[in-house]
């Protein structure tokens, strides 16, 4: 069993989770960004940090946390799930929850409004319509 209980290190631990999730192209980031267990991993880092600030009664921190995990907040993680629905090559056989609970694997540790997530699933549904529409049923990034 892991336990990582030193700030700078769930800090560290936090920045390359990021980084794997978010700061690659979706080619590179897709194992990691549509993988289930990553995205359980990183929630639990990120409640940990916010843990760490709040037992350090360093409520400023517990407040920045809480705030960079509103999704709407962070453009650069809202513009990377959307990379990842282009690439998802069965969006067009997922449901409407299995779509919902795609977006929330792609987004963890972020947490996105019901707007949001009905935004990205109307806009992955045009972007493979689109796809479909130029004769491809499996489109690929390169297409």
């Amino acid at each position: 069993m892991l336990k990582i209980e030193e700030k700078h290190l769930l800090a560290a631990l936090q920045r390359v989770l990021y980084a794997a999730k978010f700061d690659r192209s979706p080619e590179e980031a897709a194992e990691f960004a549509q993988s289930p267990y990553v995205a359980e991993v990183y929630r639990r880092v990120v409640d940990a940090c916010v843990e760490a600030a709040r037992a350090s009664k360093k409520m400023n921190e517990v407040t920045g946390w809480q705030s960079w995990l509103v999704a709407e907040k962070n453009a650069p993680a809202l513009n990377a799930v959307r990379g990842q629905i282009r690439i998802t090559s069965n969006w067009n056989a997922l449901g409407p929850q299995e779509k919902r609970d795609h977006i929330a694997v792609l987004m963890s540790p972020f947490v996105a409004s019901e707007e949001t997530v009905d935004a990205l699933i109307q806009e992955g549904d045009a972007m493979h319509r689109s796809d479909e529409s130029n004769g491809d049923p499996n489109p690929t990034p390169d297409n």
